[in-house]
């Protein structure tokens, strides 16, 4: 028996930004968005301290909602 997947939506999530438009925006421009990562400087055995953190954060969800949260193949 075949399995069909059907893609409903799609989304950008990117160091250049949270959309289409930002993100082909801050390329034309040539926005690098590397930085030092000061912090993982604790760590000795990290070779790098270079990253390009996304910019976002996380939507606060009540524990209830986390705990039933399903993902279904």
């Amino acid at each position: 028996m075949k399995r069909r997947v059907v893609v409903t939506g799609g989304a950008s999530i990117s160091p250049l930004g949270m959309d289409d438009d930002e993100i082909f925006e801050r390329l034309h421009l040539l926005k690098n968005c590397t930085i030092r990562m000061p912090g993982w400087d604790v760590y000795k055995q990290i070779n790098t301290r270079l990253a390009a953190p996304i910019p976002f954060s996380l939507p606060e969800f009540p524990r209830k909602k986390l705990c039933s949260l399903r993902v279904t193949i």
